[in-house]
């Protein structure tokens, strides 16, 4: 009985030997696995920051930024000192690696009054996809369009007339559609025009939206 004790005690120590033995044996996957700016390391790979890639995370991102024109009018963009012309409706992007940046400005105008100006603002590369820059005319302004079914030439355009704001403009607007330019949007405002023949004045309510345009018809 005794013997049998002893025995399996020895039987005892020698299976945990074993057990410390090959539990030692196994190599750590991540040894040896350098993994940069600031990646880890997980069962052998390299697991990256945002911003990152790489087998190493040795790489960084190159992403864009797209500025998207929201606004009735083409738009001239600067972006680092060279002007691009984005047309109504379209987008212009720019690529670069995460963390860079970009500055741009941006300016806007119709044949007749105010230049809308986007300052100078720096943007950066996001760390993944795409950041969209929108390019909107506040609702501070409106863009006029002109519809002149008649065959009289308007030759005078009063923006916001009757008011101290009243914008007076010398034009030769001729039968058809025009889109003309933008002025400062009141709650109520008058527009009125002159030909040889008519002297028409209309009301307009704005909607107190971005790109808000009105339409003139007469």
């Amino acid at each position: 009985m005794k013997i049998s004790k002893i025995l399996m005690f020895f039987i005892g120590v020698l299976i945990a030997g074993s057990a410390t033995i090959y539990t030692s044996c196994v190599k750590d996957p991540c040894s040896g696995v350098s993994c940069l700016n600031g990646g880890s390391c997980d069962n052998g790979t390299c697991v990256c920051p945002l911003g990152y890639n790489g087998t190493r995370c040795e790489y960084i991102n190159v992403t864009t930024i797209t500025f998207n024109n929201n606004a009735p009018t083409a738009i001239n963009l600067n972006v680092n000192g060279t002007t691009i012309g984005i047309p109504a409706g379209a987008s212009a992007s720019y690529t670069g690696e995460y963390g860079n940046t970009i500055t741009a400005s941006a300016s806007t105008a119709g044949a007749t009054g105010e230049v809308i100006n986007w300052a100078a603002t720096y943007y950066t590369f996001p760390a993944t996809g795409i950041d969209v820059v929108p390019l909107d005319v506040n609702s501070n302004y409106f863009y006029l369009i002109i519809n002149n079914s008649s065959f009289n030439t308007i030759y005078t355009l009063k923006v916001n007339y009757g008011t101290l704001a009243e914008t007076d403009e010398s034009v030769s607007v001729g039968n058809g559609s025009y889109g003309m330019g933008y002025y400062n949007a009141y709650s109520s405002l008058q527009i009125q025009t002159i030909d040889p023949v008519h002297i028409t004045t209309e009301t307009f309510y704005p909607t107190g939206n971005n790109n808000q345009t009105l339409t003139f018809s007469l």
